[in-house]
């Protein structure tokens, strides 16, 4: 092989690679990420709530801390060569010492944007800026060869993965049926999809075609199909299932009440770590539920997201007292829990949010939800929810 001579393989040092290829390499090397860390902690969190807050903290446990490094540092030896390719791609000059040097730094980078030093100085956003340079910068090598007609990103494989794969017996597009359970994995197989189709498609039914116009006019159709029938057939699928799976609840509840109260605790639980993971600090007392919160994090809220922690802490409050989905609560025991409910700046003390009815208004909330007008019901609450969107700050 040259020097300078196109080198597609995963694992070698020789020759360069072009800018497709390498966004491919990089998209795989995250698959294999996701896999490996991010699917098991996302599993890990959805099946114990417990974890939510020590995760949220961002303080992570040291099991979590060595496993990410150990991926950090074999997915960056993996994506050396890659990275050795390109940059010799991009220069154009037979200059290994300076090449190399180069990727070492960028491996570098990598690994120490996953330490906690790296996390602190913005070590990751350093790397990722790098990462797009290499990806976009066009080489001096690759970018002066003829661009292959047949090379161009497939829609319909990236909307229709394994529906395309299956109509063009491409089955290795299977693999998205099992990345569905993982958290991000299913959309970077898709990625992938998009980015290989073509290649994967043309080489396996080249003998079809007489030309790359109609190879492209043939995929350009299928495009269209699978963008639209894709998500219908998702949106039945998500139906079937959840009336499937809601009736096999339901009638499983009904003959045993104890599965009932248990998935009832279990949501309960989960929805009460979550939101202790959104605040510093909770202090419930007789006259105040305090919810305490750092008011530069509070700033960055929109004003619906502050409104939701406002809705979160109520719903914790309405649970710490025994009022959350009981059918014995009335709407005034939940006005007089909402009106205790208060965020407050761990800077300065200072309210950010808390619900202040007058008296008329608070009749009037009443009389709206004794009579199920739940419109005005829930306009009239809204306004009388105090929302300070300028706190003072550290």
């Amino acid at each position: 092989m040259s020097y300078f001579e196109e080198n597609n393989k995963f694992l070698s040092f020789k020759g360069v690679i072009n800018r497709r290829n390498f966004i491919i390499f990089y998209l795989i090397l995250m698959l294999i990420s996701c896999i490996i860390y991010q699917t098991p902690l996302f599993y890990t969190i959805l099946l114990n709530p417990d974890t939510i807050q020590i995760f949220s903290s961002g303080v992570f446990p040291l099991w979590y801390s060595v496993l990410i490094l150990f991926v950090g540092i074999s997915v960056g030896i993996l994506f050396l060569p890659a990275v050795v390719r390109r940059i010799r791609d991009i220069l154009g000059e037979e200059n290994d010492n300076k090449i190399y040097m180069l990727a070492i730094i960028c491996f570098s980078l990598g690994i120490i944007s996953l330490t906690p030093v790296g996390r602190q100085y913005g070590i990751g956003l350093i790397d990722f800026v790098i990462d797009i340079i290499l990806m976009c910068t066009k080489g001096k090598i690759t970018g002066e060869k003829p661009k292959n007609d047949i090379i161009k990103f497939n829609w319909g494989a990236f909307f229709g993965t394994w529906f395309w794969g299956l109509w063009n017996r491409i089955y290795k597009t299977l693999w998205m049926i099992p990345l569905l359970f993982t958290p991000l994995g299913w959309f970077i197989f898709m990625l992938i999809c998009g980015f290989k189709g073509n290649e994967w498609v043309y080489e396996k039914n080249k003998e079809k075609y007489n030309s790359s116009e109609q190879f492209h006019s043939q995929q350009s159709s299928q495009a269209i199909v699978f963008a639209v029938l894709t998500p219908i057939f998702w949106l039945i699928c998500f139906i079937a299932l959840a009336i499937v799976t809601g009736t096999a609840v339901s009638k499983y509840s009904q003959k045993h009440p104890e599965f009932a109260t248990k998935i009832s605790a279990s949501l309960l639980k989960y929805q009460q770590k979550a939101t202790k993971a959104n605040f510093d600090k909770i202090e419930m007392n007789d006259e105040e539920y305090k919810f305490y919160i750092n008011p530069e994090s509070w700033n960055i809220l929109s004003e619906s997201g502050k409104a939701l922690f406002f809705e979160n802490a109520i719903n914790y409050s309405l649970i710490e007292n025994n009022k959350y989905l009981n059918p014995k609560t009335t709407i005034i025991d939940e006005i007089n829990i909402t009106k205790k409910v208060k965020i407050i700046s761990t800077f300065n003390n200072e309210i950010l949010t808390e619900f202040t009815p007058t008296q008329d208004e608070e009749k009037q909330l009443i009389n709206y939800a004794n009579n199920k007008e739940y419109k005005p019901f829930l306009r009239l609450k809204k306004q009388c929810v105090k929302i300070n969107t300028k706190p003072s700050l550290p």
